[in-house]
């Protein structure tokens, strides 16, 4: 049995509005990614691509489509591609899960390589990350508002 764990991304953006990297590109809400991620041996790879937009994605509802073929993985938003994926198409035959979700940190989403030092709370490889997070709320709580939410409105999956 395999010990390969395949996510497709349909589109994630962070809910941030000013978050910079530590060579200062743009990963805040203002940036949409898609792709592929590889779960093995506690390792993870991906294959991502990415476009940078005037406004936040989490400003208004978008239309987020993944066509999958035998050849490529192609991403568009609002019907426009913004990438078209050929590596990684050989872990297609694993199971695969598609996930929606909100995330507020995370090892992938807000590594510790591509973040300044002060930017969170916690280091990814800290045992108790999740703690530190919480105990550090005055410096990220006010960043939240009743608008920190994820509202789907329909999903389609076909096949052919």
């Amino acid at each position: 049995s395999s010990n390969k764990i395949l996510f497709l991304g349909i589109a994630y953006a962070r809910g941030n509005e000013f978050l910079r990297s530590s060579q200062q590109d743009d990963i805040s809400g203002h940036r949409l990614y898609g792709g592929i991620v590889i779960w093995q041996e506690g390792d993870a790879v991906e294959i991502l691509k990415n476009r940078l937009h005037t406004k936040h994605y989490g400003d208004d509802f978008h239309n987020y489509t993944m066509i999958w073929q035998r050849d490529k993985l192609t991403l568009l938003v609002d019907d426009e591609i913004y990438g078209e994926i050929y590596d990684g198409l050989p872990f297609f035959n694993e199971k695969c899960f598609i996930i929606f979700g909100v995330t507020v940190g995370g090892f992938l989403n807000f590594d510790d390589s591509i973040l300044l030092d002060d930017v969170k709370p916690y280091k990814n490889k800290q045992p108790r990350a999740a703690v530190s997070f919480w105990e550090n709320r005055d410096t990220w709580v006010s960043t939240w508002t009743n608008n920190s939410a994820m509202i789907v409105d329909f999903v389609r999956v076909y096949a052919d």
